[in-house]
């Protein structure tokens, strides 16, 4: 392979009824309503970039990514196909071209029936080894990536990976939630074939 609105609940304050004890059981005085009070509700983005970008935040950016590709594999291998879906799913998460090379491995795993997955396959995103730069613009980070999770007799093997942002119509966010796109994996020794890390257009 080339990744919750916190609702703050609106509280209720209720006062009880008031009664004055001057006349005992059958006091005349008046008792108050019971009032009820909601607190406005605050949303909070799960996924809103922190001011300081760290390995943490990436790694949940990494395993969201994950568990989308998982789906869209496993949605494949269920259907014996790639339908629209698992192309919408993988397109959520990758560029245009990681998703293309994506969608290339599953089609050619879905002529040869999946015969090469694992019983229950998973896809591994990466665990973070380094964090080699992060701004709100790019996440440059080292991964450690478990292939036999996919496939049988997958290796086990690190690479370089870029995150950007997602542009405009780019990623459907009721797919992937992190606003974020895999936008490049390349050899952690080597520098990216296409521009510079981090300056792709």
């Amino acid at each position: 392979m080339k990744s919750v609105v916190t609702g703050v609940l609106a509280g209720v304050v209720t006062a009880g009824a008031v009664t004055s004890g001057c006349g005992g059981s059958g006091s005349d005085a008046p008792r108050a309503e019971p009032t009820t009070t909601h607190l406005p509700t605050t949303t909070i983005d799960p996924w809103a970039v922190p001011a300081t970008i760290d390995a943490a935040y990436a790694q949940r950016i990494l395993d969201e990514h994950g568990r989308i590709l998982t789906a869209a594999w496993r949605r494949a291998r269920r259907l014996g196909k790639v339908d629209a879906e698992v192309e919408r799913l993988v397109r959520s998460v990758e560029s245009a071209d990681q998703a293309g090379s994506e969608i290339t491995g599953l089609r050619r795993e879905a002529k040869a029936r999946f015969a090469s997955l694992v019983p229950d396959p998973a896809v591994d995103a990466g665990k973070i080894v380094e964090l080699r730069g992060a701004s709100p613009t790019c996440i440059q980070v080292l991964v450690r990536v478990d292939i036999s999770r996919l496939v049988r007799s997958g290796p086990v093997d690190q690479t370089a990976i870029e995150l950007r942002p997602a542009r405009p119509g780019e990623a459907d966010r009721r797919r992937n939630p992190t606003g974020w796109i895999e936008d490049l994996r390349f050899p952690p020794d080597q520098p990216p074939l296409i521009g510079s890390p981090c300056a792709r257009s």
